[in-house]
């Protein structure tokens, strides 16, 4: 089968990017063609199934203010999409971005009369919220259900999103399948990523890996982390992943933490994943993920998870294999708890390596991935 899929976001360092690779790697191993268009960041084919094209000049203005570095089509994508389509021929298209309003992509798909899937990703609507209040939830909730209702299937990472797209309207058939991780398999030491961003040799490491904006929570590790230097100072807080730097670390400063917080900005994804095998725990506090790829990771890697309580938390990392906060506070308690409990930490581990194996792995999404095409019908 050819499918040709459709994000604005690849190849950026993320979620949405990492589940595109696995599923590219576990499509063409089973026999299938795949093609991923979206728009060019100047990165050249990152993969030989990778089509960038014209991105717009306009997203770039818009983006950069808010911290964000997506792009969108530009209109001389139209031509370069419909070229491709032409001479690809494909079976069916997968989306892999919604957002405020319709993409080329998008359009192009609808009138194709060929099998059309959605995975959706994220929750768009409280990124509208936090960037245009009530107004915005509300729109991108609308987009959703619009999008969700012009496919033939729905992929989601998560029970929790398909409850939200239920409850906007969503008729159409949606089948949950959490995104595979790959198991980590080469880690940097603690000495070395100590040595590198100049980390106090006796202190213990906290990683949050993830972009740094707003709808992450990035306050709420701060503020976690003034609880916990009131009772320890030998830690450092490392935030692995793009983002607006300057902008958190004037609000580090200004909590008076900066001085434990250090930012590595925008690595490679497989760079980002030696991180966890440094570190001392895995902290997070974002409650608006829609799925649990860095929490598979740390698992992966052995590190002990210390994570606000969130809608995907039964699915992700249950209170069997991490230790749950209710706020940033009890978050704050949770790791100074684990760093004086080696045997709870312990405990942890084992924990988290069988949950991982048990629930996230890849071949599982591929296997079900497939299913949903399968279903669908066409040349195979």
């Amino acid at each position: 089968m050819k499918i040709l899929l459709g994000s604005l976001t690849y190849p950026l360092p993320n979620g949405v990017t990492n589940s595109i690779n696995l599923t590219l790697d576990g499509f063409t191993a089973a026999g299938h063609e795949l093609l991923i268009v979206a728009p060019d960041y100047g990165t050249g084919h990152v993969r030989k199934e990778h089509r960038p094209v014209a991105s717009s000049r306009i997203s770039q203005l818009v983006s950069k203010p808010l911290g964000n570095s997506e792009l969108f089509f530009s209109i001389k994508a139209a031509p370069q999409i419909q070229n491709l389509i032409e001479s690809f021929q494909p079976d069916a298209y997968w989306l892999h971005t919604v957002t405020w309003a319709p993409n080329i992509f998008e359009v192009l798909m609808q009138r194709s009369g060929r099998p059309n899937v959605l995975t959706y990703h994220t929750m768009i609507d409280y990124y509208g919220r936090v960037y245009a209040g009530q107004i915005g939830e509300t729109h991108m909730a609308n987009r959703s259900r619009d999008v969700a209702e012009a496919m033939d299937h729905v992929i989601v990472p998560s029970t929790y999103i398909e409850k939200r797209l239920r409850g906007w309207g969503v008729t159409k058939p949606v089948s949950v399948i959490p995104t595979g991780v790959r198991p980590i398999e080469e880690n940097y030491t603690s000495e070395t990523v100590k040595k590198k961003y100049r980390i106090p040799a006796q202190h213990k490491i906290l990683l949050s890996v993830g972009r740094l904006v707003r709808e992450k929570n990035i306050a709420g590790l701060f503020a976690a982390l003034k609880e916990i230097l009131k009772t320890r100072t030998d830690v450092t807080l490392l935030l692995v992943g793009p983002g607006n730097l300057k902008e958190f670390r004037k609000e580090a400063e200004a909590l008076g933490v900066g001085r434990h917080v250090v930012m590595t900005d925008q690595v490679e994804l497989a760079e980002a994943r030696k991180f966890y095998g440094a570190a001392d725990l895995f902290v997070f506090a974002s409650q608006n993920e829609t799925q649990g790829l860095v929490f598979g990771e740390a698992m992966s890697a052995g590190l002990p998870i210390v994570a606000l309580d969130s809608p995907i938390r039964s699915q992700f990392y249950p209170e069997e294999v991490a230790v749950v906060a209710k706020d940033e506070s009890s978050l704050a308690a949770g790791v100074i708890n684990l760093l004086d409990d080696d045997a709870r930490c312990q405990q942890l581990r084992q924990a988290g390596q069988t949950f991982f194996e048990a629930n996230l792995s890849v071949e599982t999404m591929i296997e079900r991935q497939l299913g949903v095409f399968n279903s669908l019908g066409g040349r195979s």
